[in-house]
Formats: C-alpha cells, sequence, structure tokens
C-alpha cells in the first residue's frame, strides 16, 4: 500500500502480506496511518515505511523479516509524529532494529504495546529523535543488541515500561544522544 499526499489509511482488521514493504509513505507525504488490529507481514522488508505525516498504532500485530521492522524518517523539516500505544510489533533477524527513526522524529511507545526484536536493536533513535517510552509495555531485544540505541544528539525520556536485552545492554548511548529515565 502506497501513500501520498493527503492519503489515509486505517486499517480494523485483516491481514496484510507482502514480500516487500507493506505500508509505505511515500516522500514528505502528509498522509495518516492508523492501525486499529488486524495483522501486517513484510517476509523481506519493513512492515511501514514512514517518510511524512502521522502514523498511530492501536493494536493488532507487525510482523517484518525484513532490515528494519519500521522505518521513519523524512527530507523535509517538518516532523514525523509515529505513536504506538498498544499492539505488538516483531522484527526477526534485522539489521537496524525493529524500528529505526531519523531526523527529527517524534516517536511515543506508550500504553501496552509490545516490540519485540529478534537478534536485532528494539528502537535505534538517531539525528535528533526524541523519543518518549511510557506505559505499561515493553521494549525487548534478544542476542546482543541492546533494546535502544540513542545516537546523533537524539533524546529519549522513559517515565515507565519494561525496556531490556537478552544478552546485550538495555540502552545504549552515543555521540551526545540524552536519555532521562524516571520510572519503569
Amino acid at each position: 500500500i502506497q501513500l501520498y499526499n493527503g492519503a489515509a489509511f486505517i486499517m480494523n482488521g485483516g491481514k496484510i502480506e507482502t514480500h516487500e514493504e507493506s505500508i509505505d509513505v511515500y516522500t514528505d507525504a502528509n498522509a495518516k496511518i492508523e492501525i486499529n488490529g488486524g495483522e501486517v507481514i513484510s517476509t523481506n522488508d519493513n512492515v511501514l515505511g514512514v517518510r511524512g505525516g502521522t502514523t498511530t498504532i492501536n493494536g493488532g500485530k507487525l510482523t517484518s523479516g525484513g532490515r528494519t521492522g519500521v522505518y521513519i524518517s523524512t527530507y523535509s523539516s517538518t516532523p514525523i509524529d509515529f505513536t504506538m500505544s498498544g499492539g505488538t510489533l516483531v522484527a526477526n533477524d534485522c539489521n537496524s532494529g525493529a524500528i529505526q527513526a531519523y531526523k527529527g522524529a517524534n516517536v511515543t511507545i506508550t500504553g501496552n504495546a509490545v516490540i519485540q526484536a529478534n537478534d536485532c536493536y528494539g528502537i535505534q533513535a538517531q539525528e535528533n529523535v526524541v523519543l518518549n517510552v511510557s506505559g505499561n509495555g515493553s521494549i525487548i531485544s534478544t542476542g546482543n543488541s541492546p533494546a535502544i540505541s540513542v545516537s546523533d544528539e537524539a533524546k529519549v525520556n522513559i517515565s515507565d515500561g519494561t525496556v531490556s536485552s537478552e544478552k546485550g545492554a538495555a540502552i545504549r548511548t552515543e555521540d551526545n544522544a540524552t536519555v532521562t529515565i524516571s520510572g519503569g
């Protein structure tokens, strides 16, 4: 599914399974994605490619077997807003994380959202991204990768939830990144 400027996609149920990107917002599109239920699977790429607009995940299950589960990056000065307040994101054997966010995106993980990264990062926050983690959900990485990797002046604020890595660091920071933990 490819979304261009002003498009909206709302998923309440059903199943979408692809080999490449399942749902993709094209460059700087002022698009809206809302996932409330159902299942989205990509066997060889990301389930969401978000390059503009607003994305809200309230429920459902997203499963990726590609380089990254959800890719968030913009080429404009308008930040992307990505909120996951429920549902499950599973990334298997990825290189860049269950969520890889760049270029000033605002990423919120809250409610009972579950992010499970099998043998990769849970979330990579880079290039001025602001990542807020709250609620009773979890960000879990299996293998040696951190659950959250923060770099390039990105900021992470954790007020609740579980952040853990099976064999690696729960959180790894570099390049003037900031992490603030007040709970969880």
